[in-house]
């Protein structure tokens, strides 16, 4: 005996058949009869059919109840894109919210500060009457380490300098060579020391003077809070 569930499987396989595509009519007939939207949740429910797909499929039988279980239409393209520029104009909106910045006289003037000073650094490691090349911050921190060393009476040799500035000892040496070759250090066994002219004077003095006093004018009014 044919079940119902059969008489539809036998009849889409004849309709999807390409023996039975003569004209394009037959081609629109032969494509999927049920709609996405209209999936059977068990193939136990095929004989519920609803009438209208019943006729549909050119099958009679008696009325009954169904169960559908509807699929999840895809977002349209044009939605996706609706909701991607409205994610991406929340975020340049919050990108474009100014973040307040405490204390932020005081934080501005202490980075000018450092900058200038660590530019100024720079300029004294080269020769006085050598144009400065490219700003290197690390051969300026390893200049300052040695003029440290010198003015505390205890000069570095190459690896307590890479300790005091937690950096790799070949990187200090290959900068110690640097300023050893542009007449700033001096190497008395193995420990570092400001060449003899540049330790009885201060080049650019003027320059560090004026760059420290911009800098206090604006945070010494923080540091007088926290003296309070």
């Amino acid at each position: 005996m044919l079940t119902i569930h059969t008489i539809v499987k036998r009849h889409d396989e004849a309709a999807r058949s390409p023996s039975n595509v003569t004209t394009p009519a037959q081609a629109a007939i032969a494509r999927p009869l049920l709609p996405p939207s209209m999936r059977i949740a068990s193939r136990r429910h095929a004989r519920r059919l609803r009438p209208a797909v019943r006729t549909t499929l050119g099958i009679a039988a008696p009325c009954s109840t169904m169960q559908f279980v509807p699929a999840q239409q895809p977002l349209a393209k044009s939605s996706l894109v609706c909701s991607r520029k409205t994610v991406t104009s929340r975020a340049v909106q919050a990108s474009e919210t100014p973040i307040p910045l405490r204390l932020s006289n005081a934080r501005r003037a202490l980075a000018e500060m450092f900058i200038d000073l660590c530019l100024a650094f720079h300029v004294t490691t080269v020769p006085l009457d050598q144009k400065p090349g490219e700003t290197d911050a690390n051969r300026a921190l390893v200049a300052v380490a040695a003029m440290l060393g010198h003015a505390e009476g205890r000069p570095m040799n190459a690896s307590e300098i890479a300790i005091r500035l937690n950096m790799p000892r070949t990187s200090v040496m290959r900068r110690l060579d640097v300023l050893l070759e542009q007449g700033l250090l001096r190497r008395i066994k193995g420990r570092y020391y400001l060449e003899p002219h540049r330790a009885a004077q201060v080049p650019h003095r003027d320059k560090f003077t004026l760059i420290l006093a911009k800098g206090f004018k604006e945070i010494a009014p923080i540091l007088s809070e926290m003296d309070t």
